[in-house]
């Protein structure tokens, strides 16, 4: 390197480029990295987006189970039977033939697991924060009218 020469941050890691060089430069392959992992944090903020709303759902259920009894582990029982219960139903879609029927519509839509299919590849679809969201706001709903239900007795 001459003394005329300027200094360049990165010099180390390649050839210094010249007006007549051709390719790709070392900078080039930075932003491609970088933009790669870019990507690959913003499949995990999807997937997390997912999580959140998803925990919501069931939050809300074992609200709702909750506020049907006095007892915690009765509760508890009534809230996993509830989501195993969603899972299953949804499940019953996912191994269940292909048919055109409104039934098997119904049940592919339910099932947790096609809703995980589509974040974990990255497909941001607003319906299943619309599905996860709505069924919060109603368990929670159905939870606030119980526990209403139980002042007027």
């Amino acid at each position: 390197m001459a003394k005329d020469d300027p200094v360049r941050f990165g010099a180390e890691f390649g050839p210094k480029r010249t007006g007549t060089s051709t390719g790709v430069s070392l900078s080039t392959f930075k932003t491609l990295v970088w933009v790669s992992n870019l990507g690959g944090l913003l499949l995990v903020v999807i997937g997390l987006e997912l999580m959140i709303v998803q925990s919501e759902f069931f939050m809300a259920l074992g609200c709702f189970a909750s506020s049907l009894t006095r007892s915690q582990i009765v509760a508890a029982m009534v809230s996993f039977t509830l989501g195993t219960g969603i899972f299953m139903v949804g499940l019953l879609g996912e191994i269940s033939p292909p048919t055109d029927t409104p039934l098997y519509a119904a049940l592919k839509y339910i099932s947790v697991l096609e809703h995980m299919k589509d974040f974990s590849s990255g497909i941001i679809d607003s319906r299943h924060i619309v599905f996860y969201l709505s069924l919060t706001a109603v368990f929670l709903f159905l939870t606030c009218e119980t526990i209403g239900s139980r002042r007027w007795k």
